[in-house]
């Protein structure tokens, strides 16, 4: 399985695709709480599909340590998906599953962060970003 994650302002999934507002950004402001939402996009080779996957998105500070939550509380968002069925032929196709995630405001301090994406455990992509003063 591979995948891609991408930062922004707001993010949607319907009839399998996704919709984007705000997408790419690599900078935003410190401080005030601020809305945010992860695109992924997933794919999927046949022996993938029609059996359930562990998915977790995780906010980690440049020096490795979580980023908190206000309760002091590591900010991680997990859950699990299925796809499928199977499609009836063995083609060898990649199937991509997206996948929006709408993240509570967060109020970050300043400095460097990162989403980390794992599925079942394997980290599949990160996507970096600064909180600035200004941006």
């Amino acid at each position: 399985m591979k995948a891609r994650l991408i930062l922004c302002d707001f993010a949607e999934e319907h009839n399998g695709k996704l919709y984007l507002m705000g997408g790419g950004w690599g900078r935003i402001q410190a401080g005030p709480p601020i809305q945010v939402a992860l695109a992924l996009i997933l794919n999927l080779n046949r022996e993938e599909l029609d059996q359930p996957h562990k998915l977790a998105v995780s906010l980690v500070k440049e020096s490795g340590d979580p980023a908190l939550d206000a309760a002091s509380q590591p900010i991680r968002i997990e859950g699990t998906f299925e796809s499928g069925p199977k499609p009836s032929k063995d083609s060898g196709t990649v199937f991509n599953a997206p996948v929006a995630i709408k993240v509570p405001p967060l109020a970050l301090g300043l400095g460097r962060y990162r989403w980390e994406l794992r599925v079942d455990d394997d980290l599949l992509d990160v996507a970096e970003f600064d909180a600035m003063e200004t941006v």
